[in-house]
């Protein structure tokens, strides 16, 4: 049967992975392409699956191919690379595949374009070319469809174009490109399964919480008028906190001084209260400030790697604090709790004394820093399990009940 794409009106369409699916999409239509344009953030056997058969027929009626993988955090797999590195060799003149390297900066576009009989098509959205993405997540992308002249698509080969000009970054497919790529990918996949094993043992051999004791006090709390009102005001200063940060991230700041007038309000004074949660953290800004730029180049990775896995986001921050006086876990994640407050909890000294009243065996070191990416793993999903179970609307407000148990049971128990 004659392929009838052309015959298409212009319209817009939402895909989903419920009502349709990108595979099913993608895949039916690039067998009927003239041109095809792929770029992906991550890129896997699992999704390459489903649109080979389609790529393949492609090529044989000699269609342009143009493909772009990033590789950030070793997601994207060897193998699909080299599936597609050598389906396209029989043409490299033609049919490229180009790799985006590793950088301060996620490479994270998700784009599909095909041209067949004067009509090209555009979707662009959440996919990334894995099973999940095509698949089995929840993904929401936009479907253009349109003449092959349109604004739309010359903006989508301009977009290309210009990727292409990065050659510091984006470089050809090549053997040797690869095959480093792969020897890396194996490196941090064993170490990063190594830690998930052992992150899973220690969860395994953590004491349940103490349910009945959770629920007396969320109780408690729940009646305590005082503390809604303090939950509002907590709730208000993060909100002013989260453009603080963001300000202190963009601002060229070239003295402690400059930097102090943007990062006291987060921590206080003696004299004055803050607007992170933590106390005492005013003790250190005058050793923070004095090294005022390591802390900066700290605080835009973390401000870059949000959606990093959280194991590896710790590791790197710590990293980048040891050098910083006076800068521990405390710091780094009221920046992560300011900044993704459903997905970070904030780790102090009353936090960690309230789970452990409740049944959490985990202590917070003197020295915050060796508290160690796996051990806050097993924290911060402790605190989603009871924001869940407390229908609670984010992890600042756990640490915000989490204190109100440390100074109302844990400090009155000790008899301080």
């Amino acid at each position: 049967m004659k392929h009838q794409i052309s015959t298409i009106p212009a319209k817009t369409a939402l895909i989903d992975n419920i009502a349709s699916f990108h595979k099913d999409k993608i895949g039916r239509e690039l067998a009927h392409a003239n041109e095809v344009l792929i770029c992906t953030a991550f890129l896997k056997s699992s999704g390459l699956k489903h649109i080979r058969t389609s790529l393949n027929r492609a090529l044989k009626r000699g269609a342009r191919i143009t493909f772009i993988a990033g590789t950030d955090f070793y997601l994207t797999e060897p193998q699909a690379l080299w599936d597609i590195f050598h389906l396209l060799s029989e043409n490299k003149k033609q049919n490229k595949l180009y790799i985006c390297n590793q950088a301060r900066s996620t490479f994270h576009p998700k784009v599909y374009f095909w041209r067949s009989s004067g009509t090209a098509t555009v979707l662009v959205g959440s996919a990334n070319l894995t099973d999940g993405g095509l698949r089995a997540n929840h993904e929401l992308s936009i479907l253009s469809i349109d003449s092959s002249a349109s604004t739309l698509a010359r903006q989508v080969r301009g977009y290309f174009s210009k990727l292409l000009k990065q050659t510091k970054r984006i470089k050809e497919a090549q053997w040797l490109t690869l095959s480093k790529y792969e020897q890396e990918y194996k490196v941090y996949r064993q170490r990063m399964a190594t830690a998930e094993a052992v992150a899973k043992k220690e969860v395994e051999t953590l004491s349940p919480l103490d349910q009945e004791l959770l629920v007396k006090y969320l109780t408690k709390y729940r009646s305590d008028k005082a503390q809604t009102n303090e939950w509002r005001r907590k709730k208000a200063n993060y909100n002013r906190a989260r453009v603080l940060i963001s300000n202190l991230a963009r601002r060229q700041i070239r003295s402690s001084q400059g930097f102090l007038k943007l990062y006291e309000p987060l921590v206080g004074s003696r004299n004055e209260s803050s607007l992170w949660h933590s106390g005492g953290l005013f003790r250190h800004k005058s050793m923070i400030a004095s090294n005022y730029s390591k802390f900066l180049v700290m605080l835009r990775d973390i401000l870059r790697s949000l959606n990093m896995d959280t194991i590896l986001l710790i590791e790197k921050a710590v990293k980048k604090a040891q050098p910083i006086d006076g800068l521990g876990l405390n710091v780094i994640t009221e920046i992560l709790n300011t900044m993704k407050p459903k997905k970070y909890a904030v780790l102090n000294k009353n936090s960690i004394s309230s789970l452990k009243l409740l049944g959490f065996s985990a202590s917070i070191p003197r020295n915050k820093l060796m508290f160690s990416p796996d051990k806050y793993v097993q924290f911060n999903e402790t605190t989603k399990e009871i924001a869940r179970d407390c229908k609670f609307d984010d992890l600042s407000q756990v640490d915000h009940f989490l204190n109100f148990i440390y100074w109302h049971y844990v400090k009155k128990d000790s008899g301080s």
